[in-house]
C-alpha cells in the first residue's frame, strides 16, 4: 500500500542533515510520488506514516495536499525540530500542482496538543485552505475557512485568539475524530502552523 512507500520517502526526509538548528526556521517539505483519490485519503496516509515518530520524538510533521492536473491528490511532508512549538514550512507547487489543504501533527501528548493553535487558525484565515491536525492519539481533525470566519465573527476585530476561544473552536469546528493507525514500517509557498 501507499503507506509503505510513503514511509520510505519520509525516512529520506528524516535524514540527519535536516536536524540542523538552522533548518528549524523553515521546514522545506518534499513532494511525494503517491497519488490519492481524495484529500482525506492523502492526509490519512501521511498521518499513518508520521504519527508514531511524531509522538516518540515530540516533533511536528507538516505538509501540504496538492491537486495535480489529473485531479489526483499528492502530499508534501517535512519534519520540524524536536520540541519546536511553532513551525514555518514551505510547500512546493507549480502550474500543474495546486495547494488545496495543509496537514500537521502536534508531537507528543501535552497541554493543548489536541487543539488547533492560534497559528493554525491564522494560516487558515490567510490562505483560505483547510488545515488538518493529527492529535497525539491519532485523531484526525480539520479546521476550515468557514470555521475560522464564524469564529472571527464571534470575536470581531481580532485573529489573535486566546486559549478559551481556541478551546471553543477546537471543540466546535472540527470533523468527527477519525482514528489513525500508525504505519507498519517506516515555485515554494511558505506557511506557519
Amino acid at each position: 500500500m501507499a503507506v509503505v512507500e510513503l514511509a520510505a520517502l519520509l525516512a529520506l526526509v528524516s535524514a540527519s542533515h535536516l536536524n540542523d538548528p538552522v533548518n528549524c526556521r523553515l521546514v522545506k517539505t518534499v513532494l511525494t510520488n503517491e497519488r490519492f483519490a481524495s484529500i482525506a485519503a492523502a492526509v490519512a496516509t501521511a498521518a499513518s506514516a508520521t504519527l508514531e515518530s511524531s509522538v516518540r520524538e515530540d516533533r511536528e510533521w507538516v505538509g501540504g495536499v496538492l491537486r495535480d492536473a489529473s485531479g489526483a491528490y499528492r502530499i508534501t511532508a517535512g519534519r520540524a525540530c524536536t520540541g519546536q512549538a511553532t513551525v514555518t514550512f514551505s510547500v512546493p507547487f507549480g502550474p500543474q500542482l495546486e495547494v488545496v489543504a495543509f496537514w500537521h501533527t502536534h508531537g507528543a501528548d501535552g497541554l493543548a496538543r489536541d487543539w488547533f493553535s492560534r497559528d493554525d487558525a491564522n494560516l487558515v484565515a490567510r490562505t483560505r485552505k483547510d488545515f488538518y491536525l493529527v492529535t497525539p492519539r491519532g485523531e484526525l481533525k480539520v479546521l476550515t475557512p468557514r470555521d475560522v470566519a464564524t469564529w472571527k465573527a464571534e470575536l470581531p476585530g481580532t485573529m489573535l485568539l486566546d486559549a478559551q476561544a481556541l478551546t471553543r473552536l477546537s471543540q466546535q469546528a472540527v470533523s468527527p475524530a477519525v482514528p489513525v493507525v500508525p504505519a507498519a514500517s517506516p515555485a515554494d509557498g511558505a506557511a506557519s502552523g
